[in-house]
């Protein structure tokens, strides 16, 4: 079975999420839909309200307001199992990584000084970006088996990891 998941804007209208779910599209109105993260595969959409607050979508239980410790969400990837690894901003802290996987939230671990950006995160859960390691130095990073590694500069004053597929 194949999903798909799009929000569709129209005019003088709210927002709604379309499903494209075995050929056939379903549209979802979901008062105050901000933008769409992810369907998993239960058809379940993942994805963020106006008002910042994160949001879980199922046909069976409809819409669950989900509590984020994070102010702001920012470069949000998933996988195509619907897991979802973002950029976790909360005042007075160093951002993180949000790590979302059938509705449960985590924030993982960094290096102390923060995460600069997620750029992706694949089926096995494996998530990369780039994050500061100590102040002016930025290094790609990678978090496998919830373990974080420092890809580091590659030769260079810096790096950043922009993409991982299933083989890591």
């Amino acid at each position: 079975h194949s999903h798909g998941v799009f929000r569709q804007m129209r005019q003088d209208k709210e927002p709604r999420a379309v499903i494209h779910h075995d050929n056939t599209l379903r549209g979802v109105t979901i008062h105050g839909l901000d933008s769409i993260m992810s369907i998993d595969g239960q058809g379940c959409i993942t994805g963020l309200l106006d008002d910042g607050k994160l949001f879980r979508w199922c046909r069976e239980s409809g819409i669950t307001r989900m509590d984020s410790p994070c102010d702001s969400i920012n470069y949000f990837h998933s996988n195509t199992r619907g897991d979802i690894a973002a950029q976790c901003s909360s005042a007075g802290q160093t951002d993180r990584v949000l790590f979302i996987s059938q509705g449960e939230l985590q924030i993982l671990d960094d290096f102390g000084y923060g995460i600069v950006s997620v750029n992706g995160i694949n089926d096995k859960q494996d998530i990369i970006g780039q994050a500061v390691i100590r102040p002016g130095v930025s290094h790609g990073f990678a978090i496998c088996d919830n373990e974080l590694f420092d890809l580091g500069s590659l030769g260079g004053p810096g790096s950043v990891a922009k993409d991982i597929n299933n083989h890591g």
